[in-house]
């Protein structure tokens, strides 16, 4: 039995200014705390610096147990803003605390005030399933058309589009884990990254947001070799020769595509059931209580 577990992976808000920043406190509250880590006033010692012909500063503050906080501030036509970039998913148990005072220090209210009034910029929501083999499977998503599987061969894959509202990062876990960070696991390990951009929308609309993996199909190789119709024999041809499944599964018309999907979802993985590995995602949100948001956004969360 492949045990499947989600978390969210990196999260990355978007919080708007009023027109005048200079009267602004809580704009002048983040160009203070990146002057208190430019003089190393936390431990560990973070930095700031400003990229060549870009409007803004970045600010990278350590945890101690390994994991950041990542902000960045200035302006963005028309007004300024900040991004807060943390992974809930890597956030030690003892540096809750740090982050809640880090956060307090840029916002009157905190993470409070982001989750009120910041843009969801950038969520990634993984799946993680132990004991599959990245290489041994294909994915197709019926409603992502560009894709890029340039990196298939050392172990990762993308469906969608970089820059749109939702795409895939599909990679061998185990693979990064140990070329990364010299971790060996005792298991292959699977992860499926879906990584969304809703910057229209409010932080607080993160418990809300539709199952991402709802079109998303995961194919072990070996099954498409089972008896079929011309056209997935002509899939299995195309996608045995190098080509990526997800382009050879748009490369068609529409009444093909559709003959096709029905006999792919035949032979999905068995593990794979998007909608059953959704009911994860109110866990995975577990960290928002160590933010001091609890019941009324989890018991949201319950309910999609």
């Amino acid at each position: 039995m492949n045990k499947i577990s989600m978390v969210v992976d990196k999260l990355t808000t978007a919080y708007r200014y009023g027109p005048d920043v200079k009267a602004d406190s809580e704009y002048q509250a983040v160009v203070s705390f990146g002057l208190s880590v430019k003089d190393h006033e936390f431990k560990p010692p973070g930095k700031t610096w400003k990229k060549a012909h870009r409007p803004y500063t970045i600010i990278s503050q350590p945890l101690l147990g390994g994991s950041s906080l990542v902000t960045r501030y200035g302006y963005v036509l028309p007004r300024h803003y900040s991004w807060v970039t943390f992974n809930p998913s890597k956030v030690a148990a003892d540096d809750w605390g740090y982050l809640n005072a880090y956060l307090g220090l840029m916002y009157d209210y905190g993470f409070q005030s982001l989750w009120q009034k910041a843009g969801l910029k950038q969520a990634d929501i993984a799946i993680d399933v132990e004991g599959e083999q990245f290489s041994d499977y294909i994915f197709v998503d019926r409603r992502l058309r560009t894709g890029d599987a340039s990196l298939e061969s050392v172990g990762s894959t993308y469906l969608g589009f970089s820059n749109g509202q939702r795409m895939f990062n599909i990679y061998d876990k185990a693979k990064q884990l140990s070329d990364i960070h010299g971790i060996t696991l005792p298991a292959p390990r699977l992860r499926i990254e879906a990584r969304l951009r809703r910057p229209s929308i409010l932080l607080n609309s993160l418990p809300h947001v539709h199952n991402p993996y709802s079109s998303l199909l995961a194919l072990h190789r070996g099954d498409l070799a089972a008896p079929g119709s011309p056209i997935l024999s002509s899939f299995r041809s195309r996608v045995e020769s190098g080509e990526p499944a997800d382009l050879v599964f748009h490369d068609r018309h529409k009444n093909e595509k559709e003959m096709l999907w029905s006999e792919l979802k035949e032979r999905v993985a068995p593990w794979w059931d998007p909608g059953k590995a959704w009911t994860n995602y109110p866990s995975s949100l577990g960290w928002l209580n160590k933010l001091g948001l609890h019941e009324n956004a989890l018991a949201i969360a319950s309910l999609h």
